[in-house]
Order: structure tokens, then sequence, then C-alpha cells
């Protein structure tokens, strides 16, 4: 027989906002034992939720057999709604909570009997009622958790959050003012910058729109001097520096400096040779942009400090359009396409200047984006034969070198701006069969406790 030990905050319901939507899918994270109390480790199981309206006894409102659960090192994490609804008086998880106040919730794994007591779970979207942390970190009743610091009525936040391992949602977002692709968005002093791009029909702009995660609204500032597409920028302390790309007619090793805090732009030194659709990430302070066009296998070095380059060792993949980050002072180049699509990753350690070979992403994919979240290398969008339209957002883990896949994005698109800021993903603009505006917000699973008045 086996046994679910809950862990803090492991159950959350995910509607719309606060006030908005009743849950489409609950998020639900355990630990798994068997009896002697260790924890499983590599298996999978099925398990039966069965929601009721009454702690004990009561009518069975719905069934759901949730099929293929990986368990690692005792820990899971599932979407309850996503599997086979087998039976119930109501039909849908929605329809659960629209009608009914109170709920409880039922575990059994595989063959075994259902576990007691009974979960009880409210119907404020995006909450647990019953566990939630307070100033000394004890669970207490009565709170919830939600996906922003705003309180929904009858309830005060209290500045505490949690962060779950679990497989994070997207968020849509003011759009973008100017619709493109293979654009930058580069984070600077909590403000997002969306520069340059492709406008289709060979237009290629040098637009810099600013996005305020903050107010949710956008402001068209300063345009770069030379209008480019599949280039890269990386920020360095409070400056931006937008490097290579191309465009109809010429690819370019310009490099541009826009600083935010006065809107103006800088030109610096070029880089030692043209690329477009190179990788580009910084570590302690200078700027690595690796690859590109012509099949090039270079990694050109740049010290904002100095204004100057330098050669390091090559990657030892050519391609182009590769997702690129900069995580624990290593940086991981992913995919990317010349001759072929890869799933290849390299990682360079800038200390040694050397190259390694890493776990391969799950699917030969290129023209997606890359960003560093919390020790975590995370891929977005993209395209190729094998993976066609990405959907998938997939994390890659350095620390122990294996790759997951998280929710898909809800906009499938290619070349879109992929940036990291306050422990979210922003995925802006892109295209597929048109030129998109649109903003999506990944939370990787932080959720905000807010205590009842």
């Amino acid at each position: 027989m086996k046994r679910v030990a809950l862990i803090a905050a492991i159950v959350f319901l995910v509607g719309k906002a606060f006030g908005e939507s009743v849950p489409e899918l609950i998020n639900y994270q355990g630990h798994l034992e068997d009896d002697s109390g260790q924890p499983l480790d590599g298996v999978s199981v099925s398990i039966t939720f069965r929601f009721y309206d009454a702690e004990t006894l009561g009518n069975t409102l719905l069934t759901v057999q949730q099929d293929g659960i990986q368990v690692s090192k005792g820990i899971f994490s599932v979407l309850i709604g996503t599997g086979t609804i087998v039976s119930g008086a109501e039909g849908t998880l929605s329809e659960v909570f629209k009608k009914h106040s109170d709920v409880w919730m039922g575990v059994a794994v595989n063959a075994d009997p259902e576990m007691t007591p009974r979960l009880r779970i409210g119907s404020v979207a995006y909450a647990m009622r019953a566990l939630a942390v307070d100033e000394g970190g004890v669970f207490s009743s009565y709170s919830i958790l939600g996906d922003s610091e705003s309180s929904p009525s009858g309830y005060s936040f209290t500045g505490h959050s949690i962060l779950t391992e679990g497989p994070g949602w997207w968020t849509g977002k003011e759009d973008m003012i100017t619709p493109r692709t293979a654009l930058t968005a580069v984070a600077v002093n909590g403000k997002i910058y969306a520069i340059g791009g492709y406008l289709g029909n060979n237009a290629y702009t040098a637009v810099n729109e600013e996005y305020d995660p903050a107010t949710n609204t956008w402001t068209s500032k300063s345009s770069m001097p030379t209008a480019r597409a599949y280039h890269t920028a990386v920020a360095v302390g409070d400056k931006i520096y937008v490097i290579g790309g191309q465009n109809f007619t010429q690819v370019f090793s310009v490099n541009e400096e826009y600083d935010p805090m006065t809107d103006t732009w800088a030109t610096k030194a070029s880089m030692p040779a043209p690329r477009s659709s190179p990788g580009g990430a910084e570590v302690d302070g200078k700027i690595y942009v690796i690859s590109g066009s012509d099949a090039a296998t270079s990694n050109f070095e740049y010290n904002p400090g100095t204004d100057s380059w330098d050669t390091k060792a090559s990657i030892p993949t050519a391609r182009l359009c590769p997702a690129t980050a900069a995580v624990g002072g290593r940086i991981y180049v992913v995919g990317g396409h010349y001759t072929e699509y890869y799933s290849v990753n390299e990682e360079y350690i800038p200390g040694s200047d050397t190259w390694e070979t890493k776990a391969a992403l799950p699917v030969a994919c290129s023209w997606f984006g890359g960003a560093d979240m919390d020790g975590k290398m995370y891929v977005v969008g993209g395209f190729g034969p094998s993976c066609g339209m990405n959907s998938n957002t997939y994390r890659y883990d350095p620390s122990e070198d294996m790759w997951d896949t998280k929710t898909s994005i809800p906009t499938v698109r290619n070349s879109p701006g992929v940036v990291p800021l306050n422990g979210r993903i922003y995925a802006i603009g892109g295209s597929e069969s048109e030129y998109f505006q649109t903003n999506e917000e990944y939370n990787p699973g932080q959720f905000y406790v807010h205590r009842r008045n």
C-alpha cells in the first residue's frame, strides 16, 4: 500500500484571475511513499481523484483518473483535469466549483483504497483553503494562494510567497506596439526593451519599445541607429548592447549601445566579423557573441569597459538561431540549424575558455529564445522539421544535466524575443503565418499568500 504525504502549498486551482472564473484545472503536488516510509523513485503511477460535497460520505461530484504520473525521489506533480473524466454528478471541474461552495477531494493511488482524510478545497480561483504560511512559517486556515500580490475581496496580502515545483503557467499581457519577428527583448532596471526585428515584405525595423510589467504598459523609445533583425542584444549593468544582425542586403558587425536612463544610443567598437542569428550572453560583465551566419564557429568576447573585442575558443557546432543563456557563470547554446536542425547543447566555461557537450534538447529545433531563471535555462518557441511549430516550454537544469517540459506557450511562434525578469519569463512578438504583437508571461509556480480579514 502506498501513501501520500502532502507538501506545503501543494494544491492550487488554475482559473483566470481572482473573482473572474472558477478553476478548470488543479495543480496537485505531493510526496509519495511506500509502507515503510521510503519515497518512491523512478516509477509511474495512476491516481484517481474524487470530488465530494462532504468531508465524509456525501455525494461523488466528479471522478478523474490521471495515468502515467512520474514520481521522482518521492515527488510528483499533476494537473488534475487533463486526465480521464470517469463519472460523477457533474461533468467538469468547472461545474463542480460553480455549483458547490465547498468541495472535498479524495486520493487513491493505483488499486489502493482512497486515503483519508479528504482534502477540503475552496472555490476561489488560484486558491487553496486550509494550507498557507503565516509569519512563523506555520500553516494556518482561512488563507488562500493567488497568482499576484493583489488580494480578492475579504483578504489581505501577507507579504509571503511560495514557489512550487509544478508545470507553471502562461498569462497574456498587454500587446507590444509594433508586430514583428526576429527581435530581441532585454531587461534593465525592471523594464523590458523590445528592439529591432523583421516586419515582413523585406522590411527591417529599428523600433525600440519599453514594457513596464508593473503597469502592464508599453512606451515607444528612441529607435536604434541601424534597422535590423536576427541580431543579439545583451545587458551589462544598466546599458544594452545590440550586436550583429542583418537587413535584406547586408549582414552586420555593428555594435550599438542603448542607455535607457537617457534614452540615447552610442556606436561602439564593431564585432570582428559580421554575424546574423548568433547566440549572445553575458558573464562577469563581458558579452559573448557565438556562432551565427556563414557556418561560423566563432566566439567573440566584448568588454564594454574597454570597448574592445577578443576571440575565444570556437564552439564545436556551428549554427544559426540557437537558444542561448548564461546560468551560473556558464553559457549554454542549444539547438539551432545550418545544414540540419540540431538538438545539441554545448556549454561554454569562460573561466577556462573551454566547451563541453551536455544533455541534448529533447527535440531538434531552431528559431527560438532562451532565458535563465532560478538557476535553470528555459527554451521557448521555435520551429523545425522534428519539433514543428514548437509550443513546448523546455527547462534545463545544469546541476543535474537534465531537461523537463513545462506548460506549453499559448501562442505558438518562432523567433520571439524571450527575456527573464523578476521571476517571470516574457515571450514577445515572433511569427507563424503572421507577425505578432503578442506578449505572454510565464510564471514557474510562484503563489502569493493572502489571509482572510
